[in-house]
């Protein structure tokens, strides 16, 4: 996963998106069901069961991009929180123990 820490690493990603599906990830270090989820991301990379790279959002440490992807997507803010983004809006969005891979792969 790759973090992203500056609101303009968001933009491009959100740009990116114009071509292909786009995958972000809001954790908090805080959290346990976010350790959980995390871990389950990082198995599906480890297999090569997903393609796409997973961005991802520490919110506490870059509570500023947290809160731009809030806006531009008009979602509201869990973590953790797995966000799917084609052509700059919402294709799939899934919080806590609702995020499951499968429905992720369906969508791209």
């Amino acid at each position: 996963m790759d973090n992203i820490t500056t609101i303009d690493e968001w933009k491009n990603i959100l740009e990116k998106s114009k071509n292909d599906v786009q995958i972000v990830y809001k954790h908090s270090n805080t959290c346990a069901v976010c350790t959980n989820i995390q871990d389950l991301l990082n198995s599906v990379l480890n297999d090569d069961k997903l393609k796409h790279k997973i961005y991802k959002v520490i919110v506490h440490d870059n509570r500023d991009v947290s809160d731009q992807i809030e806006k531009d997507l008009a979602l509201k803010h869990e973590s953790p929180q797995l966000i799917l983004i084609k052509n700059t809006e919402v294709l799939y969005f899934a919080n806590h123990y609702d995020i499951n891979i499968q429905d992720i792969l369906d969508y791209i």
